[in-house]
C-alpha cells in the first residue's frame, strides 16, 4: 500500500478513536456520583457564608469585584441586601436540590450561574482555585446527564412506570455520551499539567523552601503533621519532585486501566497529604469529588459484585438494597403519579418559600443591627495610644527575625541540610546551617564552634547575600578533640544571634540514629 493512500486510513483510524472517546454511549455513574458529592462540598463553603451576605455580597456592604481589578467595576450586577440574600438563599436550595437530584437540570444550572456569580462578586474573600475548579465542575455538570442516575427525578421516572432493570435500577436506554465526562476528566489532567509547568518557573518549590515556609504557617488551618516535617527536608525534596513528575504524568496515563489506578492513587495519596501537612481542608474533597468523574461502568460493575458477595455474607439489608435494589416484578400500579408538571411546580413553590424565610430570616439575624431602635452598630473610636502605635515609625527588624533556622548535621546536598543531628565523634564534619527569611539585605554572619567553657575554637564568617536563603558553615572536628558538650553560635553584626548544641563522644562511642533524615 502507498503513503498516500495509508495516510487517509490513519486519519480516519484517529478520527474514529476521537469519536470513540468523546461520544460512545455509556451510563453516567461517574457524573451522577460527582453531583451527589461536589455540591454537598461547597455546601461546607457557601452556607457559613449565608450570614454575612449582607457585608460580602449586596451594595450594604463592600463589594470587591473581579472585575474591579481589570478595569471593569461594572463588570456584575450589584444588588440590595434582600434581593442578594434571596439570590444565596437559592444558591443554598439549589445545592441541595442538585445533590439529591431534584429538577436535575434546573438545579445544576442555577447552582453554576449563582455560585460563579457570588465568587467572582469578592474577589477578596471567596475566590480561590478550588472555586474556580468548582464553578467549572458545575459548567459541565449542568449539560450532563448527571440526574438521571441516583436521582429524585430518576425515582419519578420510576414511579411513573419507566422500564428499568431487574437490579440497579437504571433504564435499559439510560445511556448517553461521555463527553461530558470526558471534558471533566480533561479540565482535572490540564490543570495538573498547568500547575507543572508554573512551578518549573519556581525555583523555590523544587529545593523545599516553598514547602517549608507552607509547613509552619497556620495560614489555611491546623496542619496535624506539618511541622513534624519540617525536619525531613529530604522528603520535602524528594516528594516536590515526586509530585512534580505526577502532574506532568497525569495526562498520558490516566485514561489507561492500570495508568488510571496509579495516577488516581497518587493523586489521593498527593491531596490527602495537603490535608494533613498543608491544611488545606476543602480543595482536598473538591478533588476527590472530581476524581468520580473516572468511575465507568466497568467500575460500578466490579463494586456491585463485591457488594453482593458481603451481602451473602453478612445479610445486611442496607448492603441488599446498595446491591440489588428493588425488583420490578413487584412493582404494583400506582394510584397516585406525580407528574412532571406537578414535581416542577413544587420545586417552584418550595423555592420561593425558602427565599422568603431568607429574606425574613436575614432581617431577623440582624447581624449589622440594621433593626435597632438606636440605629446599626457604629465603628468604635481609636484611642490616642493605639492611634499613635499605628502612625508610629516602623521598628527596625532585628537580626533574629531574620533567621528562620539554625541547623547541624552532617549531609548537605543540593544547597540543603538533609539530616539533623545531635552527637558527633572526634574527626567528624559539623555542617551548620543558617536559614534566612526574605527579604532582607547582604548580611556578615560569623559562625563560631565553642566548647563547654565557652572559648571559641573557630569562628568563620561568610556574607549572605539578599538573594540567597541560607549560607553554610562547616566544621571539621579534630581527632584529638576532648568528649564533652560542645555549641555553635551565630553572629550578627558581632552580637549573638541563636546557638545549637551538640556532644561530641569518646572514641568508644557511637552516635545515635540521626534527628532527622
Amino acid at each position: 500500500m502507498s503513503r498516500a493512500a495509508a495516510s487517509p486510513s490513519l486519519w480516519n483510524q484517529t478520527l474514529l478513536k476521537l469519536q470513540k472517546f468523546f461520544f460512545a454511549e455509556e451510563r453516567p455513574y461517574g457524573m451522577a456520583l460527582l453531583r451527589i458529592t461536589l455540591p454537598m462540598v461547597l455546601m461546607t463553603l457557601v452556607f457559613p457564608r449565608w450570614f454575612y451576605v449582607r457585608e460580602m455580597y449586596s451594595t450594604d456592604g463592600a463589594i470587591a469585584q473581579l472585575g474591579s481589578g481589570f478595569g471593569y467595576p461594572n463588570f456584575l450586577p450589584e444588588f440590595s441586601a434582600p434581593i442578594a440574600v434571596a439570590l444565596y438563599t437559592l444558591l443554598v436550595l439549589s445545592l441541595i436540590c442538585t445533590s439529591i437530584g431534584w429538577q436535575s437540570r434546573i438545579s445544576m444550572i442555577v447552582s453554576c450561574v449563582l455560585f460563579n456569580y457570588f465568587t467572582m462578586l469578592d474577589v477578596l474573600g471567596s475566590v480561590s482555585k478550588l472555586t474556580v475548579i468548582s464553578g467549572h465542575g458545575l459548567l459541565l455538570l449542568s449539560v450532563s446527564p448527571a440526574g438521571e442516575l441516583w436521582s429524585v427525578d430518576a425515582w419519578l421516572k420510576r414511579r411513573r412506570g419507566v422500564q428499568f432493570m431487574q437490579r440497579n435500577l437504571i433504564p435499559r436506554d439510560n445511556r448517553h455520551p461521555a463527553w461530558a465526562r470526558r471534558l471533566v476528566q480533561l479540565l482535572i489532567a490540564i490543570i495538573y499539567f498547568a500547575a507543572a509547568i508554573t512551578k518549573v518557573h519556581t525555583a523555590a518549590y523544587f529545593s523545599g523552601d516553598q514547602m517549608t515556609y507552607w509547613l509552619v504557617t497556620n495560614i489555611n488551618g491546623p496542619k496535624p503533621v506539618g511541622e513534624y516535617m519540617t525536619e525531613y527536608p529530604g522528603f520535602l525534596v524528594l516528594s516536590s519532585y515526586i509530585g512534580f513528575t505526577w502532574e506532568v504524568l497525569f495526562i498520558f496515563f490516566c485514561w489507561g486501566l492500570w495508568g488510571r489506578r496509579w495516577m488516581i492513587g497518587m493523586g489521593v495519596l498527593f491531596h490527602a497529604g495537603t490535608f494533613f501537612m498543608l491544611g488545606l481542608q476543602s480543595f482536598p474533597m473538591v478533588m476527590f469529588c472530581m476524581y468520580l468523574s473516572f468511575v465507568n461502568e466497568e467500575d460500578v460493575r466490579w463494586a456491585m459484585s463485591g457488594l453482593r458477595r458481603l451481602y451473602r455474607r453478612t445479610h445486611l439489608s442496607i448492603i441488599r438494597f446498595a446491591a440489588y435494589g428493588t425488583r420490578l416484578g413487584s412493582a404494583s400500579p400506582r394510584r397516585f403519579q406525580i407528574t412532571p408538571a406537578m414535581s416542577l411546580m413544587s420545586f417552584l413553590v418550595i423555592a420561593l418559600a425558602s427565599v422568603a424565610l431568607g429574606i425574613e430570616g436575614e432581617k431577623r439575624f440582624d447581624l449589622y443591627g440594621k433593626n435597632r431602635p438606636e440605629g446599626p452598630y457604629t465603628l468604635r473610636e481609636l484611642s490616642p495610644e493605639e492611634v499613635e502605635t499605628l502612625l508610629a515609625d516602623p521598628k527596625p527588624v532585628r537580626d533574629f527575625d531574620k533567621v528562620f533556622s539554625f541547623e547541624v548535621g552532617t549531609l548537605e546536598m543540593g544547597g540543603k541540610l538533609w539530616n539533623r543531628q545531635r552527637e558527633y565523634r572526634p574527626g567528624d564534619r559539623v555542617i551548620c546551617e543558617v536559614g534566612l527569611n526574605p527579604p532582607h539585605e547582604d548580611m556578615w554572619l560569623e559562625c563560631a564552634l565553642m566548647n563547654s567553657a565557652g572559648r571559641t575554637l573557630a569562628r568563620p564568617g561568610d556574607t549572605a547575600l539578599r538573594e540567597n536563603l541560607r549560607t553554610f558553615f562547616t566544621f571539621n572536628l579534630a581527632k584529638d578533640l576532648e568528649p564533652g558538650d560542645y555549641s555553635v553560635v551565630l553572629f550578627s553584626r558581632g552580637e549573638e544571634v541563636i546557638r545549637r548544641s551538640f556532644k561530641v563522644l569518646g572514641s568508644g562511642s557511637s552516635p545515635t540514629e540521626p534527628l532527622a533524615n
